[in-house]
């Protein structure tokens, strides 16, 4: 809240009707508007959807994957998931952003001689995150002779500051 009351946004910070939680109001007197944080991600992901669509060569799009930080709370990955309820999408999965950026690291790669640790590292906003994954291949036992090895990564460890540390800090010093 202290860096959004710092920033000077044309909107201003009050309490949710009917909640024990913030709301954004734009405007003031009988043309104000209050937004819960869910409507307001949930604008974001309409966006998305409209860019995937058109992308889809109009194909409705109605299903999708959403990343989070592995040290969000139940509490936030609710909002999330509401958020995109009202968005109209059905979230397929909640997937931790090191987790999506493993999997992108090693889907082009070939594992199967040798065994890779990564470290995965991401210094965002208002957060840094490490994460350390191994990326190896193995051979089903019932496989016949001759298949292809699978590749597969392993989160081995995660850890987070979530307050104070990122890039909002790094700029402000």
């Amino acid at each position: 809240l202290r860096m959004i009351s710092e920033s000077r946004f044309p909107y201003t910070i009050v309490q949710a009707p009917n909640r024990t939680t913030a709301a954004i109001q734009v405007g003031s007197g009988k043309d104000a508007q209050i937004y819960t944080a869910e409507e307001m991600v949930a604008s974001l992901l309409e966006y998305a959807k409209r860019l995937a669509n058109d992308a889809a060569d109009g194909s409705p799009v109605t299903e999708c994957v959403l990343v989070v930080p592995a040290f969000w709370s139940p509490a936030q990955r609710q909002a999330l998931l509401d958020a995109a309820e009202l968005a109209g999408l059905n979230v397929m999965s909640l997937v931790h952003t090191h987790a999506a950026a493993a999997l992108q690291y090693g889907i082009e790669r070939d594992f199967t001689n040798k065994t890779e640790d990564v470290l995965f590292y991401d210094l965002g906003g208002g957060a840094a995150e490490a994460a350390l994954v191994r990326f190896s291949s193995f051979q089903a036992a019932d496989a016949p002779a001759g298949s292809p090895a699978t590749s597969q990564f392993e989160v081995k460890d995660v850890s987070w500051v979530d307050h104070g540390v990122g890039g909002d800090a790094l700029e402000a010093t």
